[in-house]
């Protein structure tokens, strides 16, 4: 039983009712069974095409640069305005993330949906992986030019790293 036990519980995202026996048999097998193929969205959240996104965001960016050049102008015709430009070229609030923070939200809720239904727990959890991974390679990268800058004082800097979900960054 410990090898189902640590191909359920070590690869995947945890037990759920019947994974441990479907991996009782075979616990590789199961594994390898994991890996087969695209891994589908488990969630039924609709998500926008790529395309769809980025001719929003086109578009409200057009929007924004529009709404600053317009209060620039407003700006420089009123006497009595602020003497600082970008106070008075920045419009109240931001078109582009208006349209992006739909997206973001809808994209951010089927990866936790597909994480929490999926059949395919291993495979999912390489998903999750490769996206920390990448995320741990831009934090290596960010701390390596702080320790170039610091030059000599790097051998007197404590530098803390703290990350949600007791992940942890050596």
């Amino acid at each position: 039983m410990i090898q189902t036990e640590i191909a359920v519980l070590r690869f995947g995202l945890g037990a759920r009712p019947g994974d441990l026996a479907a991996a009782a048999g075979d616990p590789r097998g199961w594994l390898t069974e994991q890996i087969k193929g695209a891994v589908p969205l488990a969630g039924n959240t609709p998500l926008a095409a790529s395309d769809q996104i980025f001719t929003e965001l086109l578009s409200a960016r057009d929007k924004f640069q529009e709404m600053k050049r317009e209060a620039a102008a407003q700006s420089s015709a009123d006497p009595h305005s602020s003497t600082d430009p970008k106070a008075a070229a920045a419009p109240a609030f931001n078109p582009v993330r208006d349209a992006y923070l739909p997206h973001y939200r809808a994209q951010v809720l089927a990866g936790a949906q597909s994480a929490a239904l999926t059949t395919r727990p291993f495979a999912e959890r390489l998903v999750h992986r490769g996206a920390l991974a990448q995320r741990l390679a831009g934090l290596d990268k960010a701390l390596r030019a702080l320790k170039d800058q610091l030059g000599s004082l790097w051998q007197q800097t404590a530098v803390l790293v703290v990350t949600e979900f007791g992940h942890t960054a050596g």
